[in-house]
C-alpha cells in the first residue's frame, strides 16, 4: 500500500484498497494456483531439499478468540515453540527453484507419508531433509519410489555412509 500507492501510482492507476482486496482475493485463488503450477515450478535435477515452515494465523494469546480460520487452522509445534495456523511444506531443487508445495494444518507431522507421497511424484535422486524428517520407515517408503531420503542421524541411530558431497549438501 505504501510503496505502490506513493511511488508506483502511475503504473497501477486502479489500485485496490486493502479491504477491497481482502473481499475479492478468493476469486483469484484458482487462477493463481494454475499460474504457479504451469509457470513457476522448476525441474528436478536429482538433488532436492525438503523443509516446512509455520504460518501463524494469530498470536498464541488470541487463539481462543480467532474467528478468521475457525475450523481450519490448528495448534501445532515447531522448533520455535507452539503456534496456531498452518504449515507450508516445500521441495526445492539445487538451484533454489520450487518443485512442489503443500499447505497443511499445523498439527500435521513433517514425516506424514500421504503428504510426502504427493509432493515427490516428480522427484528422483537424493532428497535432503532436516531432523524433522528422521524416520527409517519414511526413508524406506520413499526408497521404493526411487527417492533417497538423507537426513542427519541421531546419536543412537545406525550411521549412514555419506559421501563428502552429501555431507556438505546436508548442512
Amino acid at each position: 500500500l505504501h510503496f505502490i500507492g506513493v511511488h508506483l501510482k502511475n503504473e497501477f492507476p486502479k489500485q485496490l484498497s486493502y479491504n477491497r482486496f481482502v473481499e475479492i482475493e478468493h476469486r483469484v485463488f484458482v487462477p493463481l494456483m494454475f499460474f504457479i503450477n504451469t509457470v513457476c515450478f522448476g525441474k528436478c535435477s536429482g538433488i532436492t531439499f525438503v523443509d516446512s515452515t509455520k504460518i501463524s494465523v494469530c498470536h498464541n494469546k488470541r487463539i481462543k478468540r480467532n474467528k478468521v480460520f475457525d475450523g481450519f487452522a490448528q495448534t501445532g509445534k515447531s522448533t520455535m515453540g507452539w503456534f496456531f495456523g498452518f504449515k507450508l511444506h516445500l521441495i526445492i531443487n539445487d538451484k533454489g527453484e520450487l518443485l512442489n508445495f503443500y499447505l497443511s494444518k499445523a498439527n500435521v507431522d513433517d514425516r506424514n507419508q500421504d503428504i510426502l507421497s504427493v509432493m515427490v511424484k516428480e522427484v528422483f535422486g537424493k532428497l535432503f531433509g532436516d531432523r524433522g524428517y528422521i524416520s527409517d520407515k519414511l526413508a524406506q517408503f520413499l526408497w521404493n519410489d526411487g527417492v533417497d531420503l538423507i537426513f542427519k542421524r541421531r546419536k543412537n541411530m545406525k550411521s549412514m555412509n555419506l559421501s563428502d558431497n552429501d555431507k556438505v549438501l546436508l548442512r
